[in-house]
């Protein structure tokens, strides 16, 4: 019951961010890192471009990585919140997941990062860890689209092409620049990123517009 609660949740709001992106212009997050490697090439990507981006970072990560995330914060990215762990949390009670949720904050806050949203791990929810989230003063964020950069099959041609047609209204587009130790398949970020440079020219080239997430608040676009 619990999984069926959180999925409907889920696409209630995918489908509203949908709606609000509807305007040509797109912002990019990245779920699951830091990463040593991947994200820092990332990074360069990004810097290149002139795109900011949302890093939803994992809190175990980010303290294993401080470097890349004090490079995020210099480059004028936005990090936030996105779990402790990456673990799956459907047998967490409440007070667990109230322990859990604030324990990555607490992570967080060691290296001055003072988050506003959380985008569970796989859009999953549980009445117990929703309640976790809103009573920690964190407000939920999702996406509106995906390319399922994370899987083995996934060519960095179909990731671009994946990314075109799922944003041809705009779009607020989640990929992963880490993975492979919660899921993703070794070497998905490297495609993620071969396919992502190819995308950021060909959308511009078509007069979108790369937002910032502060930008997107100030729109209302994240509501």
């Amino acid at each position: 019951m619990f999984s069926i609660w959180g999925l409907i949740y889920k696409e209630l709001k995918k489908h509203r961010l949908k709606k609000n992106f509807r305007s040509r212009q797109i912002l990019l997050s990245f779920d699951d890192g830091p990463d040593s490697i991947y994200t820092s090439r990332l990074l360069d990507l990004l810097k290149q471009k002139e795109v900011k981006a949302v890093f939803f970072v994992v809190a175990e990560k980010a303290a294993r990585h401080p470097s890349v995330i004090a490079r995020m914060k210099i480059e004028g990215h936005r990090i936030e919140y996105h779990s402790s762990d990456h673990r799956k949390i459907f047998y967490l009670g409440p007070k667990a997941a109230k322990k859990y949720i604030e324990n990555g904050l607490h992570l967080l806050h060691a290296q001055g990062i003072s988050a506003s949203y959380f985008r569970p791990p796989w859009g999953m929810l549980t009445p117990f860890y929703f309640h976790a989230v809103k009573k920690a003063g964190l407000k939920l964020c999702f996406w509106s689209c995906m390319a399922q950069d994370w899987r083995a099959r996934s060519k960095a041609t179909e990731i671009k092409d994946r990314l075109l047609r799922r944003t041809i209204d705009g779009g607020f587009v989640c990929l992963h620049d880490s993975g492979e130790d919660t899921g993703g398949a070794p070497g998905a970020p490297a495609r993620m990123l071969d396919a992502l440079s190819g995308y950021i020219d060909s959308r511009r080239a078509c007069g979108y517009e790369f937002i910032t997430f502060e930008e997107a608040e100030e729109r209302g676009l994240l509501s």
